[in-house]
């Protein structure tokens, strides 16, 4: 099975903070297709560590993010967040697979169940 993922970021400084928003955001890469093993590693590998829903059940669509350090320069973070684009129940529940693998908190802001 091919997963097809996409990572996004944004960049948080104080200013855009203060206003309640981030200074810049975007994509790191689009499109990136992967194996299952594949994902696991990614999900590993760069710090993901939480859903953007709770309880994430399997089956539920969801991203996970990996929140970064502050720089000590500009007091800014640059949070990224991976998204998966397939949208069938049986990728939905394999993506649930490979974020518990991962070990990532699938806790966040409520679903729609």
């Amino acid at each position: 099975m091919r997963f097809t993922i996409s990572e996004t970021y944004e960049l948080i400084t104080p200013e855009s903070a203060e206003q309640g928003d981030y200074a810049d955001a975007g994509f790191n890469y689009e499109g990136a297709v992967v194996s299952w093993r594949e994902l696991v590693e990614t999900l590993e590998s760069y710090g993901y560590s939480e859903s953007s829903c709770y309880p994430a059940r399997p089956g539920d669509r969801f991203w996970v993010t990996a929140y970064g350090d502050q720089d000590p320069y500009t007091g800014g973070y640059i949070n990224t967040s991976l998204h998966l684009r397939e949208t069938s129940q049986r990728h939905l529940r394999y993506w649930y697979k490979a974020c518990h693998a991962a070990g990532i908190k699938l806790g966040g802001a409520s679903c729609e169940h």
